[in-house]
């Protein structure tokens, strides 16, 4: 499991050397976490969701900080990732293994009129768009235009970070994202290589780490020179 104090310090590094708040996002987070929770509250949030929280995410709300900080538009807050609150929503295992996608073709952006293709055309599956295409899952972050970070928290792919671009017809997908070749099983994409990579949570905030790191950044703050 990566060192979350070591990932703290990449974060006041990433903090320091983007005082322009460059980095997509930086504007609403300002690289700051929000206060850590208490393990009394995390023992209160998984008897009353009848869920144990992936260990590394658990951790981090734990040492690091609850929201804040992080890939795309940040961390949201625990309070704030729920996706339903429907009782047992958590609890119920995500129901995915491989990338899906209920549109008809699940792959419809390789055809060759996929630019004139709209949600008329496309046929989706009548709930495509329903919360129980997710559930078993708390959302992570915002990546914009309706698009979501997701972490598995009840089934087999529990503590694993998987993408929801169902507002834009791309389906619900493990990450990091790989571009195939894929074959088509009903609704699923199937990497034709074999088993895709996953990211763990601390995998995945690492990684925003990293990449940040390694952008052109500015220590101009915002508003002066």
């Amino acid at each position: 499991m990566p060192d979350i104090a070591r990932m703290l310090d990449k974060l006041e590094r990433l903090r320091d050397a983007d005082r322009g708040l460059s980095v997509y996002g930086a504007r609403q987070h300002w690289y700051r976490l929000g206060p850590p929770l208490a393990d009394d509250e995390l023992r209160r949030f998984e008897r009353l969701h009848r869920i144990s929280l992936p260990v590394e995410y658990r951790a981090f709300l734990l040492q690091a900080g609850n929201g804040g900080a992080g890939p795309y538009a940040g961390l949201l807050p625990l309070e704030a990732a729920l996706i339903s609150a429907e009782e047992g929503f958590l609890a119920r295992p995500f129901p995915y293994r491989h990338w899906w996608n209920g549109v008809s073709p699940p792959n419809w952006w390789e055809l060759p009129n996929a630019h004139a293709l709209d949600t008329h055309t496309a046929p989706h599956h009548a709930d495509y768009s329903a919360d129980v295409r997710v559930q078993g899952t708390l959302r992570l972050a915002h990546e914009g235009c309706g698009y979501y970070c997701l972490l598995v928290v009840s089934g087999a792919e529990r503590g694993h970070v998987w993408g929801d671009e169902r507002a834009g017809d791309g389906g619900i997908m493990p990450l990091p994202y790989r571009p195939g070749p894929y074959q088509i099983e009903g609704s699923s994409l199937l990497p034709i290589s074999g088993a895709t990579a996953r990211m763990t949570f601390l995998e995945w905030y690492a990684d925003w780490l990293d990449t940040s790191l390694q952008r052109p950044l500015t220590k101009t703050p915002p508003g002066d020179g």
